[in-house]
């Protein structure tokens, strides 16, 4: 160990190159992971954002709305009342496809989705924010009022006071008109367009006075964490409701989902790192089978004093390993920093299309990658050793091929 560690400051220059190449296979892995942290965590707060605080749905019910009754929100808030992982429950009532004409801004909008929330026990599902940041209640609407998330006003060039139209087909013939009492976000709103009626006028509006279709459940958390109980609860009320109605974990299916479109990305990305770490460990191997030749006498003295094959490979390990575990450590600061500069260039485009990046790296994936880098590295200095130890002690101590 110690002929094979001595090399090492006598000439720094040449220590400074070999540990460039040598911490090729670690940057290579550790950029690789950090694009890698950096789209997983993007992909599950988009998915996370488009649904909102919903954490699990309960759907069922007849008709073409899948009505049920109240009575059944009721079991369900019975039912969770003392689950501490619960953060609030709201039935409400969900009409899709309506036409929204705004008459002021002289726009109109199809496929928006019409709500109607009862916030008893929403907790923050009932916890909507204008542009502001001020409180906006849907208990706060009058009759004629209506609250619209920033997307469908964004498409209607909508403002506050603006006088609203909406048409469907559960009403054919007929418009009713509305309000705007604010823009808001938050709660179960998510990406998709929604505008936010009271709970009785909705009811009244499809004629189903006492009737719902939906009942969210918001978990602790910080809308992704609360994930992990989702089963949990969901199990809880089928239970307590049977065979009425049914759960789904809107979240948990929403974030599986995404991260499945991200593993097709990431297929992508372990290509380019091997193919990428393939060049790397090429290089490798010649530097360090070079770096051997250039000690041929010095080896072939060794062997001449009675050291064995097997000593040489040992002698050349020591020393390739204390080179490896320098240029791991540089290779994963170098990799931290070629992800941030990936990032950093395409992240203004993907967030022109909705699709924003935060630098996000997992202290799992700097280890992952240090160890992974350190073995591979290592790995091939043993084979070029290996290689290089294949010599007579004549043609070492005479520089003969």
């Amino acid at each position: 160990a110690r002929i094979g560690l001595r090399n090492m400051p006598r000439r720094p220059l040449r220590t400074a190159l070999v540990v460039f190449g040598l911490m090729l296979a670690t940057m290579f892995i550790a950029a690789a992971f950090a694009v890698d942290d950096t789209i997983t965590l993007a992909v599950k707060t988009i998915a996370v954002f488009n649904l909102g605080r919903v954490d699990e749905q309960v759907v069922g019910g007849d008709g073409p709305l899948g009505l049920y009754s109240t009575v059944v929100a009721a079991q369900v808030e019975q039912v969770l009342a003392n689950n501490p992982h619960v953060a609030g429950v709201a039935p409400a009532l969900v009409v899709p496809n309506l036409l929204v004409a705004d008459q002021s801004a002289r726009q109109v909008r199809g496929g928006v989705s019409g709500i109607g929330l009862m916030t008893n026990q929403a907790g923050p599902l009932g916890n909507l924010r204008t542009l502001s940041g001020a409180s906006a209640t849907p208990d706060a609407l009058g009759s004629q009022d209506a609250y619209l998330n920033r997307n469908t006003a964004q498409f209607l060039n909508a403002r506050v006071g603006d006088t609203l139209s909406l048409y469907s087909t559960l009403w054919p013939g007929k418009r009713y008109t509305f309000h705007v009492a604010g823009i808001v976000s938050g709660g179960p709103l998510g990406d998709s367009p929604q505008v936010v009626l009271p709970l009785a006028t909705l009811q009244n509006l499809v004629g189903a006075p006492e009737s719902i279709n939906q009942i969210y459940v918001a978990n602790t958390g910080d809308g992704l964490s609360g994930v992990v109980y989702s089963p949990e609860i969901a199990n809880q009320i089928d239970i307590a409701t049977h065979l009425d109605v049914r759960t789904i974990m809107a979240k948990a299916n929403g974030i599986e989902f995404a991260l499945d479109a991200q593993r097709i990305f990431g297929r992508i990305l372990t290509l380019f790192t091997l193919f990428a770490m393939a060049i790397g460990l090429l290089l490798i191997f010649l530097i360090f089978v070079l770096l051997a030749a250039e000690r041929r006498a010095e080896l072939g003295m060794a062997r001449a004093m009675g050291m064995r094959r097997g000593n040489v490979v040992g002698m050349l390990l020591y020393e390739g390993a204390a080179y490896d575990g320098v240029a791991a450590a540089v290779g994963i600061l170098a990799g931290l920093g070629l992800g941030i500069a990936i990032v950093g260039i395409v992240g203004p485009t993907l967030a022109r299309i909705g699709f924003p990046l935060t630098i996000s790296i997992q202290p799992t994936s700097l280890i992952v990658a240090f160890c992974l880098g350190f073995l591979f590295t290592l790995g091939i200095m043993a084979l070029a050793a290996w290689t290089v130890s294949h010599m007579t002690i004549a043609a070492a101590l005479r520089d003969l091929p």
